[in-house]
């Protein structure tokens, strides 16, 4: 699979070449037994293709998903250099398959993130609700509506459903996203925040639990 990177298009560049593209020929067609449609297209023209390379030159891209896959491919990359000093530049072993997709593209889902926590560690629930409290409107939902008031949120919006207990769950929407862009970790650009799986996973349990990945791991 291949890693799925985000960045900013926000003059959608990249969304007018693909029109540009589907306008000519596909090369491929492909449809499944659901009735998905899938087609393929070359991008040969040296001038769009130049077009790509400076969108994504002058752009950090964030790995959304497979982070762990971009990891070991640099560690091959490195051990292949070490193995093979003298190789020509732009070597197989220094690139791999990456989708991108734009930030503004009105294709982008990403889906909920779920935790189960069977601790709360070193904290009580009433402080964590404190602390989030803090920077999040917090909602009492009855179990049965949550799934449904989650879905029903614009996108714009930072929210998570928090389940305590039977009786107990909430709707957590953030306050203000720049407010909190001072705990971003050392650089991540100010986007990282966009993406509701960092704010979960960084903001919420780091930074306001208290307890960083490695020690959280026994408890999720």
């Amino acid at each position: 699979s291949p890693i799925f990177g985000l960045f900013p298009d926000s003059k959608k560049t990249l969304a007018f070449l693909a029109k540009t593209c589907e306008a000519r020929p596909a090369l491929f067609e492909a449809s499944e037994k659901d009735g998905t449609i899938h087609r393929g297209w070359a991008i040969e023209k040296e001038a769009e293709q130049k077009k790509i390379h400076a969108l994504v030159a002058e752009n950090r891209i964030l790995i959304a998903d497979g982070h762990h896959r971009y990891a070991t491919s640099l560690e091959y990359r490195n051990a292949m250099r070490k193995k093979f000093p003298k190789t020509f530049p732009d070597a197989s072993f220094d690139f791999v398959l990456t989708a991108l997709v734009a930030f503004e593209d009105p294709g982008l889902v990403m889906l909920s993130t779920h935790r189960v926590l069977r601790s709360l560690g070193h904290s009580s629930k009433e402080k964590f609700l404190e602390r989030l409290k803090k920077h999040f409107d917090c909602v009492l939902c009855p179990g049965e509506k949550l799934a449904a008031e989650l879905e029903r949120r614009p996108k714009s919006e930072k929210v998570f459903g928090g389940v305590f207990s039977r009786n107990e769950n909430f709707i957590f929407q953030l306050k203000n996203l720049d407010s909190i862009r001072k705990f971003l970790p050392e650089g991540k650009p100010s986007l990282w925040y966009e993406v509701e799986a960092n704010l979960l996973n960084h903001f919420i349990f780091d930074v306001l639990w208290g307890l960083p990945e490695t020690e959280r791991r026994g408890l999720i």
